[in-house]
């Protein structure tokens, strides 16, 4: 092993290290210093292999697992960020070289192994580690200026991302190394075929969870525009309710002058007053649930709708006026939860009983409604009963979805004639 080939050796340990760095983001406990810890591991390793002349799938393999073990140990992003990223710096890494080596063939007419051996081998290792510096510096300073996103906030169905991930990475290695010998042998081709397999059932994962995404997206879409329309009724409520409480202070200046009317017999003007006091009469009376206006909102739409049912609609709201939850995200849990109190209670006794309070910085949110059987021991995963289940379902789940970006849980249990759903998500 020449001096030179020891330096490459570190170098692109090093670079490895480097995009890992550009990559992850750091736990508040953990130092800088352990990434050139990795650099040095991953040299090691590399080092260790080259004397025993086996740069094949093991080597690959041990460099990737060193990299997720300090993944886990350096990263704060999520387990699967963490395991999609921890193949990429390998794969990048061949596929500079890869590139590196094909431009020189394509340049020069000659094969990749006849270049290697005649004097050029120092330029495309140059050029190859020089394009995978810039693309890592490219992606430490993107995400620097948070411009660049990688799987921001993904979930469990983003797993079908590290299979692809996974296989690619694979596919690349073994192309670059018949690249560089010019031999396709029966392990190559069975890896290479296997990997195929994998990326293709992978991209059909992917592609049933990019539709779901899509639904889940359009159903989101068009809660959203019931929050604005609802959001508006709810402003010109407020207004009147305001009145109200302007004509309520005002009363007895308006009796006062009422009587003074009566005292000169003005009947004309005293007609015309009454019938312009007189349509605050006939205009509906919102009752005021909570301070909280997005509570007010959606208790005001579901005690209608509860009302039109014939059940009785009980809220017992103790929660202050502003909370750290989008608008639209309390929206759309309380009138997912609420709808299905509706729609679920029991017929012959239908009663619904909501109960909002606050421990410590959590919001507790309570809705009980009335059922004749015990819904957990016939319908355990609370699937939809409505005919077309395609087009509907999609309420608990998008209150899950909603409640894990506070930190919160959704559990339902049976207590006697009731059904409770406990909504429980970070509001501070």
């Amino acid at each position: 092993m020449s001096s030179f080939d020891i330096v490459i050796n570190i170098l692109e340990s090093f670079l490895l290290a480097f995009l890992c760095y550009a990559l992850m983001t750091k736990k508040d406990n953990r130092s800088i210093f352990c990434i050139i810890l990795l650099g040095v591991f991953i040299t090691i390793l590399t080092t260790i292999f080259n004397y025993l002349d086996n740069y094949g799938s093991l080597l690959v393999f041990l460099t990737n697992l060193t990299i997720i073990l300090f993944a886990f140990y350096y990263s704060s992003d999520s387990i699967v960020y963490k395991l999609t990223i921890s193949f990429f710096p390998i794969f990048l890494l061949d596929i500079c070289n890869s590139f590196t080596s094909l431009s020189f063939s394509l340049i020069y007419q000659e094969s990749i192994s006849y270049l290697l051996n005649n004097g050029y081998y120092l330029n495309i290792v140059i050029i190859s580690k020089g394009l995978f510096l810039f693309i890592s510096l490219l992606v430490l300073v993107l995400k620097k200026k948070r411009k660049l996103r990688l799987f921001c906030n993904i979930d469990k169905s983003w797993w079908p991302i590290i299979l692809t991930t996974f296989s690619t990475c694979m596919i690349t290695i073994r192309t670059f190394t018949i690249l560089f010998t010019g031999v396709l042998n029966q392990n190559d081709a069975i890896i290479l075929f296997l990997n195929l397999f994998i990326g293709m059932i992978s991209i059909i994962l992917l592609f049933q969870n990019v539709q779901k995404e899509s639904e889940h997206r359009l159903y989101s879409a068009i809660q959203i525009e019931k929050f604005k329309n609802n959001k508006e009724s709810y402003q010109k409520d407020e207004e009147f309710y305001q009145k109200l409480k302007i004509l309520k202070h005002d009363m007895k200046h308006i009796y006062g002058y009422m009587h003074e009317l009566i005292e000169k017999e003005d009947y004309d003007k005293l007609k015309l007053y009454i019938e312009e006091k007189d349509h605050l009469a006939y205009e509906q009376v919102n009752w005021c649930y909570s301070n909280n206006d997005i509570f007010n909102m959606v208790l005001k739409r579901m005690s209608s709708k509860a009302k039109e049912n014939n059940i009785k609609f009980e809220a017992d709201i103790q929660i202050p006026k502003k909370l750290n939850i989008k608008d639209v995200d309390l929206y759309s849990v309380l009138s997912n939860l609420i709808e299905n109190a509706i729609e679920n209670s029991d017929s012959n006794n239908p009663i619904i009983r909501i109960k909002a309070t606050m421990k410590s910085e959590f919001l507790c949110l309570r809705i009980e409604n009335t059922t004749r059987d015990n819904v957990l021991e016939s319908n355990k995963n609370l699937e939809t009963t409505k005919i077309n289940k395609e087009n509907h379902g999609y309420g608990l789940e998008s209150v899950k979805s909603i409640l894990n970006n506070y930190h919160g849980e959704l559990t339902f249990t049976m207590k006697e004639t009731f059904f409770e759903s406990l909504a429980i998500l970070k509001a501070f």
